[in-house]
Formats: structure tokens, C-alpha cells, sequence
């Protein structure tokens, strides 16, 4: 009887170090996971008594085991560790799991996995099957600011359900959602509610590194102004989602309208980010169009007869951006702050030659005009 009471004081310990951690995340490093792979992986564990979550709550973050999937040439590679860092295990298998159907995955991920948390290694005898460090996550879990950088978007995406919630000086607020792994949208306003905007995004993906997206932003007036923009865009993204650089082309469109003019005009976009240490990153977004803006020349003649005015159109350039850094929060990954500098950088055309004859006024000055301020924004990610 003692030694059946201490066998199953002995099973009630092993029960309950095994399941310590109640639920599951795994870092899908390049997204070779499919929807309907998490869907049905996140049954397969609620069977094992662990929830599957795509995000974290870091104020419980020793609830979690911390499992990484990424393809090194032909092999995929699994690791999963605790909240001190300490990796438990490691499996590798063949890429070629890929193509296998959606249950046969589900099976092979499932109980890998599995098998690491119910027979984990000592962090002093694991070794590595890769001589590649990517292998062995350390720090932080891969970042979940990786979809935009200050405002514009990169060729990554929210996954099914995700929010994404941002303010630049609590003044403007925008949300974005993701409906599924490969499209999101979003809606954003002033505290004065003018102007409201909407965009949508889709992206694909196109090797190892390199994303694509497409998307489009209107903006509209409110409060009776007939105010109307619309950029239509398209966004290629190269690198990890820690450290990448985006090119973006896109078509601008107003009408004539209260506030602007007319113009029709090819935006260029150039963004980046740079992982300089667990939670601390560069970032910054830069813009680059032509608008056209409508001057009046004005005409005096002698004694002030045969004075009139004359309207012209000239062509402007300006470049737009922010630049600084992000501060994720340590103790909840899904929470940043950004500070940085906004930068405005106006290249006024010089107008026709026939207006600088004599008699002619023109209130311009052609040139550059600079002017830069700092600002803040405050991001968090959250989940239906």
C-alpha cells in the first residue's frame, strides 16, 4: 500500500511539472504555417491540456512553452523553450512536410512537439544540430511590430483576428484588423474626426525574404468639407521581420476640392527597421511626390492701368518622413513606444519666365523650405 501510495505521489509530481506551463505559442518565423494548420494544431493541443495562442500575455509569461519553426535549406527546424530562455528541445525535419496534406502536418508538428515538452533536454546538454545561431532562439519572441513601421505598412501582415492599434501624439488613432493571415484592414481619425481614413492590405509572399504587398488608403473630410484622397500602392519587403527595408510605389488621387488641387502623382517609399538590440529598434519612413499648387501673377502697368492678375500651375516636390526609435516594453512585448523626429522638406518650382519680365509680381519663393519636429506614437497588439 505505501509503495502504490508513493508511486502515485511520484505520478501526481510528474503531472503537474508537465503541465506547469498551460498554454502554447509558436514563432513562425517564416510563415510556413498555414491557417488551417494552427486551427486545427490548436485542437490537437487543447487535447494535451495546452491553449495555442498566437500572442503572448507577458504579465503570465510562465504559463507559456515558447516553441520557433523556421526552414534552413531542406530541413524545417523546431525549438521550444521556457520563459528563462532555456531551450528544452529540438527536432528537425525534412522541408519536404511542406507538401504534405494538412492533416499529415498537423500529425508531424503535433507530436514532435509534443515529445519535446514531455522528455525535455538540459540547456547544458543540448547541442545543436546547426552551426547557424538562428537556430537557438535567444531573447525576446520574434517581434509583433513587424506590419508597419511608424505609419506606412511593410509586406507583412496581422494573422487572422489580430488587432493593431496606433496613436501618433494621442491625437490620431487607427486600428488595424487582421481578417486573415494574408489581408488586413484598418480605420483611423483625428480627436476632431476630420479626416477619416480607411485602407486594406493584402500581401503574398514571394521567397524566403521577400514579401509583397498591395493595398489602398482613402481619406475623406468630414463635417461638410469635400475633401477626397486616395493612394493606391503596392510594397516590397526584404529581410526578417526584426531587421528589413521596404520599397514602395504608389498613385495618389485628388480631385479639386476645398482643400487641394487636382493632381495625379507617382508616391515613392522607402522604409526600414534595424534590430539594434533585444527590444530597442531603428526605424524610420520616407516619402517622396510631386502636387501641383495654383499661383497668381499679378501685372501693374504705368499709373496702375491695365493692372490683372494671371493664374499658373507649378509642380512641387516634398519629401515626408519619421525617423527614430522603437522601445518595446519588456515586460509586454505586445506594447511599443516610438520617438523620433517628423520631417518636411518642400522643393518649390521656380514659375515661368514670362512673369519675372517687368511689370510682373509674383509672391513665391522658389527653393527648399525644411521644417522638422519631433513626435511620439504608442503601439499595442492585441487578439479577438
Amino acid at each position: 500500500m505505501q509503495r502504490l501510495l508513493l508511486g502515485l505521489f511520484c505520478l501526481l509530481l510528474t503531472s503537474t511539472g508537465l503541465f506547469s506551463q498551460s498554454k502554447i505559442t509558436i514563432e513562425d518565423r517564416q510563415q510556413l504555417l498555414t491557417s488551417e494548420v494552427r486551427e486545427a494544431l490548436k485542437t490537437k493541443f487543447s487535447g494535451f491540456s495546452l491553449d495555442y495562442s498566437n500572442l503572448v500575455d507577458f504579465t503570465m509569461k510562465c504559463d507559456y512553452y515558447f516553441a520557433s519553426i523556421e526552414q534552413v535549406e531542406s530541413e524545417l527546424l523546431f525549438n521550444i523553450k521556457d520563459c528563462d530562455d532555456q531551450i528544452l528541445g529540438q527536432k528537425t525535419l525534412s522541408s519536404s512536410l511542406l507538401a504534405a496534406s494538412i492533416d499529415e502536418q498537423v500529425i508531424v508538428y503535433f507530436y514532435n512537439l509534443k515529445s519535446i515538452i514531455e522528455t525535455p533536454q538540459s540547456t547544458n546538454e543540448y547541442v545543436s544540430s546547426s552551426n547557424s545561431e538562428s537556430t537557438v532562439p535567444r531573447g525576446p519572441l520574434e517581434t509583433q511590430h513587424d506590419s508597419r513601421y511608424f505609419f506606412s505598412p511593410t509586406a507583412y501582415n496581422l494573422k487572422e483576428g489580430e488587432f493593431y492599434y496606433n496613436t501618433l501624439y494621442f491625437l490620431v488613432h487607427d486600428v488595424q484588423v487582421g481578417l486573415h493571415d494574408q489581408f488586413s484592414i484598418g480605420v483611423g481619425t483625428t480627436i476632431g474626426g476630420f479626416p477619416f481614413y480607411a485602407n486594406a492590405k493584402a500581401n503574398f509572399k514571394l521567397g524566403e525574404k521577400t514579401n509583397l504587398a498591395i493595398g489602398d488608403l482613402a481619406i475623406i473630410g468630414t463635417y461638410d468639407t469635400d475633401f477626397f484622397a486616395n493612394l493606391a500602392f503596392t510594397t516590397v519587403t526584404r529581410g526578417s521581420k526584426e531587421t528589413n527595408i521596404s520599397f514602395g510605389l504608389g498613385l495618389l488621387s485628388t480631385p479639386d476640392n476645398s482643400i487641394s488641387n487636382k493632381t495625379n502623382s507617382l508616391v515613392y517609399n522607402l522604409g526600414g527597421m534595424v534590430k539594434a538590440q533585444d527590444y530597442l529598434y531603428f526605424v524610420s519612413e520616407n516619402y517622396l511626390f510631386g502636387y501641383n499648387t495654383v499661383e497668381f501673377a499679378y501685372f501693374q502697368g504705368d499709373g496702375f492701368v491695365n493692372t490683372f492678375e494671371e493664374r499658373f500651375t507649378v509642380r512641387d516636390q516634398l519629401l515626408f518622413g519619421i525617423s527614430g526609435l522603437r522601445l518595446v516594453r519588456k515586460r509586454n512585448e505586445l506594447a511599443s513606444w516610438q520617438f523620433g523626429f517628423m520631417y518636411f522638406l518642400q522643393f518649390q518650382a521656380d514659375y515661368p519666365s514670362r512673369y519675372k519680365e517687368a511689370g510682373w509680381e509674383v509672391y513665391r519663393s522658389p527653393g527648399a523650405n525644411l521644417i522638422a519636429f519631433p513626435m511620439f506614437s504608442y503601439t499595442l497588439k492585441f487578439q479577438l
